[in-house]
């Protein structure tokens, strides 16, 4: 696993593109045209995005789905959560909605890429990140503003400040046409379940690395791992080992200390994806010295 300070890698990274191909900023703010489910689509020559509702309006118990969903052209990519050694997340702040209390994204598995021999988190192609609206009183409108910050990069990187605006006016269980494309996505969060038929049995640390102890009810494919700890280690690629039939693996993940202290805990979340088949789980653990 290659040395890199995590501190300067993105600064790095910004600077090597500027000089290699010019990086591509939006300019200003885009408003995207306002629909009663669907903000509509904001478009680029490379991507299509928009924000999307499930129903036409608030359910009863005070929940909305809805979805941010983004098409992309081939080769290009929008960064997970966590985005790993290089890009930016992901983000949306919802403070100019009204008659909303919180919006919570759950977040499809992303793929592993590589970007000037950095690894990444990515989704490419298309994706659909679905979120939960909390509603403060499901008997009146509610307007959605989803101010999104985002980077869509290929060999080069755009940056997007956008705002998505949906309005909802009355109370509604109707399904719109995007709800089986929202909960299509939604089938890709990974689980959070222990003792299911994908199960991460056990997770250890050394001072080098993080071991996962995998289970399976069925054979397993060619598995990953994403590790997101402490903005002071950084986590590498797995090398995996298959148990009999392929119903286990142990996942050996190089840890590397790229701040100036090693944390005494670590709140770690792992994501182990098997194709289709994701789970998600977390663990606080001591750090070894």
């Amino acid at each position: 696993m290659p040395h890199f300070d995590l501190v300067n890698v993105r600064t790095r990274l910004t600077a090597t593109l500027l000089g290699a191909a010019g990086v591509l900023v939006a300019a200003g703010s885009a408003v995207a045209q306002e629909a009663k489910t669907s903000s509509g689509w904001l478009v680029t020559h490379f991507s299509q995005v928009r924000m999307i509702a499930a129903t036409e309006g608030a359910a009863g118990d005070g929940t909305l789905r809805i979805g941010f969903h983004a098409r992309l052209d081939p080769g290009w990519h929008l960064y997970w959560r966590t985005p790993g050694e290089t890009g930016l997340p992901t983000q949306f702040d919802f403070a100019a909605s009204k008659n909303v209390r919180d919006v919570a994204i759950d977040w499809p598995a992303p793929t592993r890429a590589s970007l000037l021999g950095y690894n990444a988190w990515v989704y490419s192609d298309e994706v659909v990140l679905p979120m939960t609206v909390s509603v403060v009183d499901p008997s009146k409108p509610v307007r959605i503003e989803a101010a999104g910050v985002y980077a869509i990069c290929k060999d080069i990187c755009t940056f997007h400040n956008e705002t998505f605006v949906l309005d909802l006016p009355a109370p509604s269980t109707t399904q719109t046409p995007y709800a089986p494309l929202i909960a299509r996505f939604d089938a890709r969060v990974p689980s959070r379940e222990k003792g299911g038929a994908l199960d991460v049995a056990r997770i250890s640390t050394t001072a080098d690395r993080v071991t996962l102890e995998v289970t399976s009810a069925t054979p397993l494919g060619d598995i990953d791992a994403a590790v997101e700890g402490p903005i002071e280690l950084a986590f590498g690629a797995p090398t995996v080992t298959y148990g009999a039939a392929r119903r286990s693996a142990v996942m050996e993940i190089p840890m590397e200390l790229v701040g100036s202290k090693r944390p005494s805990r670590m709140d770690l979340v792992v994501t182990v994806m098997d194709g289709d088949r994701a789970i998600e789980q977390r663990r606080v653990l001591s750090s070894a010295p």
